[in-house]
């Protein structure tokens, strides 16, 4: 399509209108009057530029200076804070310079004016983040929420937790059972708050996106990834099941809405756009914001659409709804649902797992508008208060913006102490949590409400269900006031050693003869493929079973 082209594509009123604002007597014919108009483009381009809006202008220098002729009107809104779209209300002019497909919503500027455009247009400014300062205004109180201290404290808890089998999940939607979620809570090192991100649920769902759990028998029970992560914790282990969540297909955060309906209807199947692309996006995004730095929730989000990437939750929003499906219908409000899924990915897995910080207002924020059922509703996430994010240092390492990553240095545990009887006496009831006592369960015996004791039984128990001698003195070294006493060591290297002592297994064939005069004669022109003889009976290897057979038969006997 070209500039000539897509004039004619106008009717002779459209075309009659442009050349009055122009100031120009218009020819009768309509071929005379395209001629007319690009005459003038092409002789004094600045008559059409000056009757462009400010946006306008912007549109088409961004398609000019990129390369790509699409009119992309959701960048320039969100880099230059426009509301602009293309309607009826536009200058009559823009349609000079761009096109629709029919079978295409959007809009692409003509091929032959891209060259004129990029030397009359100044080359649009780079993308730039605005970083902001919580205000201090009396009149509103902030509430913060240190998503990485917490989140390193928590993960080791709920794996424990995973690892007793205590997380109990639906069968069918792999999602945590009511009582799971109370039981969750016990795990925290802090309390839940409107103020915070519902980690009791999250947590259930993050550690199988991160492949760390799976679920077996209506139970969460710890993958290979997840037991190298309890046992020796790294913050490349850490940031690799990070790198699994966001890639993840089996759960959408788009359903912690419980607002917004239609989202499991046939129709929004159809619909959807990939999770994984949409966190795939927020994750590229976010590697560019500053470390430690306050970013208003509003100017994150209008940054990954000015960047280039933004995304959709459903490619059409009218088969969702709120309420009503024929009067509450989100049609047209594609980029709004994106913002709710923002809030509510960065409010819950990301806070969760320690990659951003939360700051909270007391104001909710609705983010959908002109809707039916908006008037009854107060919020339609449960992170309608987030306010402003700030990237963590784990985030920027897990997310691949920076390199290395140190754990910050944490002030020793005094949860229990370690008695040479071998008892384990707790001492600090307020810090040691449901997933501490979990944890102690797997190796130590309870003999009352703060005393556990070990012994060869409950250890061996422990190596029998898949604990390892490291994690359990990594934990009691963690958590204990003392040194772990050498009486403590010894049972345990004793038990380890002892359940060392086989070193191979495999399967044998019991071969019986009628009496033990045959068997030593068998075994002695065979005792290369017997391995041992007990009276009339003699064990032969599986694999060696067909040899023993064929041997048997030059001796003149039959193994049945």
């Amino acid at each position: 399509m070209n500039f000539y082209d897509n004039l004619m594509g106008m009717t002779a009123d459209e075309l009659r209108q442009l050349l009055k604002e122009l100031n120009e007597k218009p020819p009768s014919r309509k071929g005379d009057m395209v001629s007319m108009l690009e005459e003038i483009w092409r002789t004094n381009p600045h008559r059409f530029l000056s009757k462009l809006s400010e946006p306008e202008k912007k549109i088409l220098a961004k398609a000019a200076h990129s390369g790509s002729p699409c009119c992309d009107v959701e960048m320039v809104n969100a880099q230059y804070g426009f509301s602009y779209f293309f309607s009826q209300n536009s200058s009559p002019f823009i349609y000079c310079f761009v096109f629709s497909y029919k079978y295409l919503s959007e809009k692409e500027v003509v091929g032959d004016v891209l060259d004129e455009l990029k030397k009359l247009l100044p080359e649009p400014e780079a993308v730039r983040l605005k970083t902001s300062l919580l205000p201090t205004s009396q009149s509103e109180e902030w509430h913060e929420y240190s998503a990485e201290r917490i989140a390193l404290t928590e993960i080791r808890r709920v794996l424990q937790f995973v690892a007793a089998e205590k997380v109990r999940v639906s069968a069918k939607t792999l999602l945590p059972t009511s009582a799971c979620v109370k039981q969750i809570q016990q795990c925290l090192y802090e309390p839940e708050s409107i103020f915070s991100p519902r980690r009791s649920y999250a947590w259930v769902v993050l550690v199988q996106q991160c492949k760390w759990a799976h679920a077996r028998d209506g139970k969460l029970v710890l993958t290979k990834a997840g037991r190298e992560l309890l046992d020796d914790f790294t913050p490349k282990k850490y940031a690799d099941g990070i790198e699994k969540m966001l890639l993840d297909s089996g759960f959408d955060e788009m359903h912690r809405s419980m607002q917004i309906k239609g989202l499991r209807g046939k129709r929004a199947k159809r619909s959807m756009v990939a999770a994984s692309v949409r966190r795939f996006y927020i994750a590229e995004s976010l590697k560019a914001f500053p470390v430690g730095k306050w970013v208003k929730f509003e100017d994150a989000f209008d940054y990954i659409v000015a960047s280039g990437h933004s995304f959709r939750v459903v490619a059409n929003s009218e088969v969702l709804y709120i309420e009503d499906a024929h009067y509450g219908t989100l049609y047209g409000q594609e980029q709004n649902l994106a913002k709710v899924y923002f809030r509510i990915f960065v409010a819950e897995p990301l806070a969760t797992l320690g990659i951003v910080d939360l700051a909270f207002s007391q104001t909710e924020n609705l983010d959908l508008e002109n809707c039916w059922g908006l008037d009854f509703l107060d919020s339609i996430t449960e992170y309608g208060m987030l306010e402003y994010i700030r990237l963590t240092s784990l985030g920027a390492f897990c997310l691949g913006a920076t390199s290395t990553y140190e754990i910050p240095m944490s002030k020793k545990c005094s949860l229990f102490k370690v008695l040479p009887n071998h008892e384990i006496v707790v001492i600090d009831a307020n810090g040691f949590s449901k997933g501490d006592a979990l944890m102690l369960d797997r190796f130590a015996k309870k003999v009352s409400d703060s005393v556990w004791k070990m012994d060869k039984k409950t250890i061996f128990w422990a190596l029998e269900n898949g604990d390892s001698v490291g994690a359990i003195f990594a934990f009691l070294e963690a958590g204990s006031v003392n040194q772990i006493p050498k009486t403590v060591r010894a049972l345990v290297k004793d038990v380890v050693r002892r359940s060392k002592g086989v070193t191979q297994k495999e399967e044998a064939v019991l071969v019986t003869f009628c009496d033990e005069q045959t068997a030593a004669f068998v075994e002695h022109d065979l005792r290369a493929v017997v391995f041992c003889r007990h009276e009339k009976t003699l064990f032969v290897r599986s694999e060696n079973i067909k040899k023993f057979r064929g041997g048997l038969h030059k001796l003149g006997i039959l193994l049945p």
